[in-house]
């Protein structure tokens, strides 16, 4: 399993052309590569991204994925929903915002740097977080990366 360091999480600015965006993310992803991008008003924490990758993953693993790639099924958890039109609305990034790029690697990140530059680390403060949760119900104080990795969960298994 990858350790947490391992993995490049980074809040970037809005880029207006999100089909050159999504052309770089394309070519990124491979086949131990995932890259993906979120909307940042809609990123609870790094655990809720983590979280949704290791998901993801795991979900490819024993054959019950809902989309065709990780960095889709990846979208889907993240944005607690099944369908992927939802999760995009909900999650996925909007011209001109800022957004956050989950890469699982270093290499993985650099593939798409090129687009979207550096960044600068994604670290949303307590109060950011727990507003971000309200969005998806999720109204505990305490624990809240507990929370955010079980509403994933249910999501998954709710119709």
């Amino acid at each position: 399993m990858q350790e947490s360091s391992d993995f490049v999480i980074r809040r970037c600015t809005g880029i207006a052309d999100l089909g050159k965006l999504f052309a770089a993310l394309k070519k990124a992803n491979g086949k131990d590569t995932v890259v993906q991008v979120f909307d940042r008003r809609a990123v609870i924490s790094r655990m809720h991204l983590i979280g949704a990758y290791l998901d993801a993953i795991h979900a490819f693993e024993e054959k019950r994925s809902l989309a065709n790639d990780i960095a889709m099924e990846m979208l889907l958890f993240a944005s607690m929903d099944r369908q992927i039109g939802k999760a995009i609305a909900v999650i996925g990034a909007k011209p001109g915002k800022e957004f956050v790029v989950f890469a699982n690697s270093k290499e993985a990140f650099s593939r798409l740097s090129k687009t979207v530059g550096n960044g600068d680390g994604f670290e949303p403060s307590q109060q950011e977080q727990r507003k971000t949760a309200r969005k998806y119900g999720i109204t505990q104080k305490e624990d809240l990366d507990k929370f955010v990795l079980q509403r994933m969960a249910i999501a998954r298994i709710e119709d």
